[in-house]
């Protein structure tokens, strides 16, 4: 585990670890922990400093909880972001979109696809909840 020096904030050590892992986990152990909040703060900590990808194992961003049917937070991605979703979650986005690859996982919500943001908005995100 990496630990903030006494020069370095936060958003610095953010881009720099993901510089060289090139991948990171928002991992929480129950339902309604800040998964979303967590990843919301990081999309704007980097929206400025280079282009990345978001993706779920399962459904974020979405109006309101399907169990607790409490709101949820929605995930607002930057133009030119990238991000794999499933058909129908898409549908539930309010951006313009490039695909640029289909898939063949295939979820209760549709196929996963691969996209790029042409525009600023909200996006549901919707994965595989199994690995294939």
């Amino acid at each position: 585990m990496q630990m903030l020096s006494g020069n370095e904030d936060f958003p610095t050590l953010l881009f720099n670890t993901i510089k060289k892992n090139k991948v990171i986990s928002i991992i929480g152990l129950s339902k309604n922990v800040s998964k979303t909040t967590t990843l919301n703060h990081i999309i704007n900590i980097l929206r400025d400093k280079q282009t990345f990808g978001v993706t779920s194992i399962g459904r974020d961003g979405e109006p309101y909880d399907t169990i607790t049917q409490l709101p949820k937070p929605k995930i607002i991605v930057e133009k030119g972001t990238i991000f794999a979703t499933a058909e129908d979650s898409l549908n539930n986005s309010d951006i313009k979109t490039e695909l640029l690859k289909t898939t063949e996982f295939t979820t209760p919500l549709g196929i996963i696809n691969i996209y790029k943001a042409l525009t600023k908005g909200y996006v549901e995100l919707a994965g595989p909840s199994m690995n294939y």
